[in-house]
């Protein structure tokens, strides 16, 4: 369902719409015609529309789902793959993958980044080391959802 807002700034009007799936804001884009502001809308839910009935994978599935397909195919050699995709998977697992937007793939990026640096001891228990997580790990995380 989509909305729009008319807002004053200093320099006249500007038209905000909002695209809102099960409540939640899913896109939202500023524009200074409200005809635009409303084309761009009917276009988004139209391609949603009809993603849902042609019933595209894509237009249901969420990212648990996708992480879980992506790991029984995975061939690859970097054991930590698993601890990304599966961090990806329980952060944003609930989300269908046509809901998630850079803003949200950048505020979990965010967290992840202050959160508290673990260290496996080969046993399968971690233990949370007293310093953050550095921007090359950060940037692995952020090859999974980017790349596949």
């Amino acid at each position: 369902m989509a909305t729009i807002e008319k807002t004053k700034t200093a320099s006249g009007f500007k038209y905000k719409a909002h695209i809102k799936i099960d409540g939640k804001n899913v896109k939202i884009k500023t524009f200074t015609r409200r005809t635009d502001a409303r084309t761009w809308a009917k276009r988004i839910e139209a391609d949603l529309e009809l993603m849902e009935s042609l019933g595209c994978k894509g237009a249901g599935l969420t990212l648990k789902e996708l992480a879980k397909e992506y790991m029984l195919q995975w061939k690859g050699q970097d054991t930590n793959q698993v601890i990304r995709v599966k961090f990806w998977g329980e952060a944003l697992g609930n989300y269908k993958v046509v809901d998630i937007t850079t803003d949200i793939v950048r505020n979990q990026l965010k967290i992840l980044e202050q959160g508290q640096c673990k260290r496996g001891d080969g046993v399968g228990k971690a233990k949370l080391m007293d310093k953050t997580r550095s921007p090359a790990t950060v940037n692995r995380y952020r090859s999974v959802v980017i790349r596949h």
